[in-house]
Formats: structure tokens, sequence, C-alpha cells
């Protein structure tokens, strides 16, 4: 078995001699025998173990097996206490999600502070059956087909090759000792339940079906390679990421058969799932004004690109006028100021306001606009709505939420940095002018 370690290791690229690996051992068989195994192999290790608080006495027990596994061998032991129930509880979370996410969370910031390049679990091959086993009946894709990878960044599982038979095998001629959890015994866990009661029924039409599925897991992940060199390659084309800020152009995206998905490998790490990826069908990528929402954020279909926005909370703004003066807005300031007809000079800045004095009657208000808004735009003889002077104007639907609003009484005088109100414009027989400066931050 420590050959075919080797092997492994070499033709996956999981290890370098150079590199100081963090070892995850729960006290179970397969990550005593991990181990034990990398030990033999002269890899420089640290030992990492989670005591989840779980199984009382029990889950003692399996920390002071390590503890002394690691003393016998003259390896660095790190420990951690976690209050796994409480934290479960406070995030909602299954006990099993929640000590999983209290795991790699740990590990990642100790493999940090102790300078380990490589983090290794002891996942084996029928842990790869159940998982892609469970993947499919959930509906993940070719990733999630898959299920657990060799290598998934600094994550490496060197026993992935090997079948749990053989992990006991082994254990019991070289003398491993190691603990069994009980829980792994109970089917009200997904995992388990494949494992006690499908698996079993799988291998009446396939008593090989380790070998089998491990061979095909092979042929899995080499497709996998070539979908993500495509992917990338049509990301780098076709994607332009600025911070969390991210454009597709629609480009792209037509005739592609392969369009939801590239989507969805694209999208799913900021929470879209592949349902929604299929309302944006030829029709839908035609409208723009279109969205979709995550959790998290927001996709908007604009005139030749996708726009992908984080979402964020939009507080409500309304700040009264009451006096020329220099205010503070979201996004800038706007000063207010009167001047005689003469010393005005019509500039066409946008970011400039010019209204007939004697038509103003204070406090103004300047708020954020909203649905329903009308005004009469420059020009116009009649009112608009804003949402359809916005869709004429073409401004994309992100910009639209920054938009503010001038009101002197029910009247909309200046959708900022756009137009002013016609019945608010100066004429030549306007004395006195209202001058408001919008100035944005920098």
């Amino acid at each position: 078995m420590l050959s075919r370690l080797r092997k492994y290791i070499e033709h996956h690229q999981l290890l370098d001699e150079q590199d100081k690996i963090l070892v995850a051992v729960s006290g179970g068989v397969d990550s005593m025998v991990l181990a034990h195994l990398l030990i033999r192999a002269s890899y420089q290790i640290d030992i990492a173990h989670c005591n989840f608080n779980l199984r009382g006495k029990n889950s003692d027990a399996d920390e002071e097996l390590v503890r002394s596994f690691a003393k016998k061998h003259q390896i660095v032991c790190h420990v951690k206490s976690f209050e796994t129930v409480a934290y479960a509880k406070s995030n909602h979370l299954s006990t099993q999600m929640a000590a999983r996410e209290l795991r790699y969370n740990w590990f990642d910031g100790l493999s940090e502070e102790t300078k380990c390049t490589k983090i290794a679990t002891a996942h084996h091959a029928n842990d790869a059956l159940e998982t892609s086993l469970f993947y499919l009946t959930k509906g993940g894709g070719l990733r999630g087909v898959l299920g657990i990878r060799a290598r998934e960044s600094k994550i490496v599982r060197p026993v992935l090759f090997a079948e749990k038979d053989e992990i006991l095998k082994y254990a019991k001629e070289n003398h491993v000792a190691w603990r069994d959890d009980a829980s792994n015994e109970s089917i009200k866990y997904s995992r388990n339940f494949i494992r006690h009661e499908v698996v079993p029924r799988l291998k009446e039409v396939n008593p090989n079906i380790e070998k089998t599925f491990f061979n095909t897991h092979q042929r899995l992940d080499e497709a996998l390679e070539i979908v993500n060199a495509y992917f990338d390659q049509w990301q780098y084309d076709n994607v332009k990421k600025d911070n969390e800020n991210w454009t597709i152009q629609k480009e792209g995206l037509a005739n592609n058969r392969y369009r939801n998905t590239l989507l969805h490998m694209l999208l799913k790490p900021v929470g879209f799932n592949y349902s929604q990826i299929q309302e944006l069908d030829d029709e839908t990528l035609q409208q723009p004004g279109k969205f979709l929402q995550s959790a998290t954020h927001t996709l908007f279909v604009d005139r030749e690109v996708l726009m992908v926005r984080p979402v964020k909370d939009q507080v409500a703004f309304e700040k009264f006028i009451d006096q020329n003066g220099m205010v503070h807005v979201p996004g800038g300031t706007m000063k207010f100021s009167n001047k005689t007809a003469d010393e005005v000079k019509i500039s066409g800045n946008e970011n400039i306001a010019l209204l007939d004095h004697e038509k103003i009657s204070f406090p103004l208000s300047v708020r954020n606009w909203k649905e329903g808004d009308r005004f009469q735009p420059l020009g116009m003889k009649g009112q608009k709505k804003l949402s359809d002077f916005f869709i004429d104007q073409k401004i994309p639907l992100v910009a639209k939420g920054r938009i503010l609003v001038v009101q002197n009484g029910s009247d909309i005088v200046w959708v900022v940095g756009y137009r002013i109100d016609d019945r608010y414009k100066i004429t030549n027989e306007t004395k006195q002018v209202l001058v408001i400066e919008y100035t944005a931050k920098p």
C-alpha cells in the first residue's frame, strides 16, 4: 500500500519533498492509517485533531489516542476543542455542517500559522463513491457527480485510491490503533444511508463497484480539467471583473450551446443556482432591465452586457434644504446659491441646475427617486415617469438606484445629473436664479 501511495501522490502531483503537511487526524482508522503512511514515506507532518465535544467521554478518548500516536512518533500535535452544538444553533446549521465548517476554518488558519503548505485528509475510494451518489441524487452537475477530488487548492487526499477494506487490512497488519465512531452506523444521516443501504444493493449488480467507480472517477476528473480549461478561456475572452463588479459580454453567449453551463460555473460562487440560469433564455437576454437576484448579488440584463453587482442595502435618504449652502448627499455634495440672471450662463453641465428662483419655495427636499415619480423633462410639454425617462436615456439599471431628485413641494425640479423640470427653467423673464451644483466624490 505504501508503494501505491507514492505512485498516487506522484501521478497527481499532490506533495513535494519540501512540503510541510498538516494531517487531519480524527482517531478513526482512515486518518490514523494516513498519518502512519506519510510517516513511513518520510514526509514532514504536523497532526491536527478536532474535538467536537459531541460524544462525551468518547470524544476525549479519541483525542487521547491521537495525542499518544503523535507523542510516540515525535510529531507536533495541534488540538482544538469546539462547542459544535452551540455553533450549529447560532448559525442555523446541521451538526454535521457546523463541524465541517469549524474544522476547515481552523485547518486553514492553522496551516498558515504553522507554515504548512498542504492539508491532508483521509478520504478514500468508498467516500468518493458515496459522495458522488449523494450529489447525483441532488443534481450537482459534473463537478458534483465527480465529488471528491485528489487535490483542491492546498487540500490533498493521498489515500483516495484505497478502498475501506484495504485501509482496515493495513491497520491490522501494521498494528495501527484506531477508534470507531458509533454515529457512522446511524442511517439518519444521508451519507450513512447511502453507505449502508444503497451501496450494498448496487454491489448486487456490480460486486466490484468501488474499483469500477475509481476508474470512472479518474476519467471524470480528467474531463473536468478539459471543461475548466474551456471555461477559463471563455471567461478570459468575455468577462471583466472589477473587484466585486463583473461585466459579461452578451456576444460571448450568443449561439453558444454551453451557455447555461458556462454561466452557472461563473455565477454559482455568488449564489445563483442552475434553475435561475435557465431563466436567461434568448428572449430574456434581449430585454434590458430584466434581472435575477441571489442572496448576495444581482445580475442585470443591459443592452450589450450582463452586469453582476453585490447586493448592498440602500439606505433611504431624504434631506430638507431650507437655505443656501453646502450639504452632503450620498455620493457627493450639493451647493445651493442665489445669483442674478445676468450672473449665470447656461453651460450644458448636467451637474449644475439653473432654476427660476421665483417658482421655488423653501424648504426643498433632496431624496432617492422612487417608482411612480414623475416630472416634465426640459424641452417636453407633458410629464413622464422617471422610470420611462431612465429607459429613454439608456441609464443602466444598476446606476438607477443611486439617482437623487430635488423636490419643490410636490414637483420634482431636478433629476440630479440628468435633467431639470421644464416648468422651472430660466427664461427671459427670470430675475433671480437658484443655482444647484452637484459634485461627486472622487
